[in-house]
């Protein structure tokens, strides 16, 4: 099963991020209800390895925490794949991540090798974009690369299962694993 541990976005995230999505002038838009920051990709797994993740992943005690989107980008090379909206750095957040990573090693997990790069993915592109759009796309990311959103109480983690379809990808939890109330 294709899954993968995050903090699901708020519907108050998400319907402040609806602006911006609608005015994005082309992609394939993420659906309100799928807006969420990986803290770490699971990839394919048997049923008895998520099991094992969601026991390793129940004994995190961490507290909740506030969190800050800020700074629309993209995502890609040559040709931007994922329109974004960044993370203010967040001690709360860089602690959950590393235990989170730190449970799933446990349980013999290695998970991706890059950074960690939190971000909420708005938008998703083309593997090529002509010339003309990519242009387009920085014209409208110029006006609006510093666009923040107020800050928002992050209460809970969850394992998600990712269900590929001709449509895209459509988002299932599998597990929710709150966050404590001091903090």
């Amino acid at each position: 099963m294709r899954s993968f541990v995050a903090i699901p976005m708020p519907e108050s995230v998400a319907r402040a991020l609806a602006p911006v999505q609608a005015a994005l002038p082309f992609g394939r838009l993420v659906e309100a209800e799928n807006l969420h920051m990986t803290l770490a990709f699971l990839g394919d797994q048997p049923d008895r390895m998520l099991e094992e993740v969601h026991f390793a992943l129940e004994t995190i005690r961490h507290p909740a925490f506030e969190l800050t989107l800020s700074g629309l980008d993209t995502f890609g090379a040559e040709s931007p794949q994922v329109f974004n909206i960044g993370v203010q750095p967040s001690p709360g957040l860089t602690e959950l991540q590393q235990r989170i990573k730190s449970r799933l090693h446990g349980v013999g997990l290695q998970g991706e090798r890059r950074r960690f790069h939190p971000h909420v993915t708005l938008a998703r592109f083309p593997k090529v974009l002509p010339r003309d759009e990519i242009g387009r796309l920085g014209r409208f990311l110029a006006g609006r690369a510093d666009h923040r959103l107020p800050p928002f109480r992050v209460t809970e983690f969850c394992l998600f299962e990712s269900i590929l379809t001709s449509d895209g990808a459509h988002y299932e939890v599998l597990a929710s694993y709150p966050l404590s109330a001091i903090g």
